[in-house]
């Protein structure tokens, strides 16, 4: 039995036989659990997105990042829900309205991206479309309103909201 060492203090609660062996039964009991209760499984899962679970699993793995590169983090869902109310419910960068989104929320868009040092503050965080957080990556503002041409008057609303804020 070899158990393999977890961090600095902690082993590994299988031997890696057992946990192999272990991971197989594990992946057949939920598998036949999910095929008796699909019906309520995807009801559950349609409430629970429907209810921002989604949107609140990716805030908090946000969060998370935050922590463990030493970013501030402290973006209260008041800030968020003026950030959103300065751009109208829309894109930032696009215009894109949230009410077109088919269902889709809103993104929370780092102004400086999490790998440049930039945290969860109100002043670093705007609202974006799935499509244009995504294709910004970790472009900082100026790159990016280069790169996918962001009219002058939306870049000038973002740098405004960075002042105000």
């Amino acid at each position: 039995m070899i158990f393999n060492k977890v961090g600095e203090s902690r082993v590994q609660e299988f031997c890696l036989s057992c946990k192999h062996e272990n991971k197989k039964s594990r992946r057949d009991y939920y598998k036949k659990h999910y095929n008796k209760n699909k019906d309520e499984k995807k009801i559950y899962y349609k409430k629970w997105k429907d209810s921002g679970g989604l949107e609140k699993r990716r805030l908090s793995e946000q969060r998370r990042e935050s922590r463990k590169n030493n970013l501030i983090s402290d973006l209260t869902e008041d800030e968020w829900n003026e950030a959103l109310i300065f751009f109208g419910y829309s894109c930032s960068y696009c215009g894109l309205e949230e009410s077109s989104l088919n269902g889709e929320r809103l993104h929370q868009e780092h102004i400086i991206p999490m790998s440049k040092g930039g945290g969860c503050t109100k002043s670093n965080i705007i609202p974006s479309c799935k499509k244009c957080n995504s294709s910004k990556n970790n472009m900082d503002l100026d790159e990016f309103v280069k790169y996918a041409n962001i009219s002058k008057e939306r870049y000038m609303k973002i740098k405004n909201f960075m002042k105000m804020t």
